[in-house]
């Protein structure tokens, strides 16, 4: 079952904050972890989620750190994850984009409700991600509803989903979450 989550703004990210599930914000990586990840100028920060705090589910790691990045130039996603231990904030990760694109506020993940924003779930058969790639075996690994974002923020302002309703959505083989492998990560930018 997918795990749904609602978004909270988080006007002053705390110490106590740093390693939360969230989209945007400061996140905390392990130390040298930026160094190693092979990130792109045109990287964009989605969001990390702290694997090991989210409710019981079947798919997906179960402990250990996911981080979420866009090329704003080519809409290539990168999906990086880690079991090291946490050590280093980057509160610079987004800063060349904040004239471009606005705000980078943090938004905190609030788990369950009724959101069609998840982790770890079935493609949503209402929606027809078939024109966009082959879905057959893939999973999303993260769906985020442009309805879910909080209306004053500016968050992904470079997507088409963000005009009117809309979903970005990152789709994975299932065997390959399964095995933790996310080089192969395929994005969608799905608008209705």
């Amino acid at each position: 079952m997918a795990i749904t989550f609602t978004l909270k703004k988080v006007i002053e990210e705390t110490n106590e904050e740093l390693d939360h599930s969230k989209l945007l914000g400061n996140p905390v990586f392990p130390l040298d972890f930026l160094d190693k990840a092979g990130l792109d100028e045109g990287d964009y920060f989605i969001g990390q989620v702290d694997c090991a705090s989210l409710p019981e589910h079947d798919l997906g790691p179960k402990e250990g750190y996911l981080y979420f990045f866009i090329n704003v130039d080519n809409m290539k996603p990168t999906v990086l994850y880690t079991k090291e231990e946490l050590g280093e904030l980057v509160d610079d990760i987004n800063d060349g984009f904040d004239e471009e694109f606005g705000e980078t506020t943090c938004h905190q993940m609030k788990f369950g409700g009724g959101s069609k924003s998840f982790l770890f779930g079935e493609i949503d058969s209402d929606l027809d991600l078939g024109m966009y790639i082959d879905i057959n075996g893939k999973v999303v690994l993260l769906q985020l509803d442009s309805l879910d974002i909080p209306a004053d923020s500016k968050l992904f302002r470079f997507l088409s989903c963000v005009s009117n309703d809309g979903f970005l959505i990152f789709v994975i083989k299932k065997d390959e979450l399964e095995k933790c492998d996310f080089s192969h990560v395929e994005v969608i930018d799905y608008h209705s």
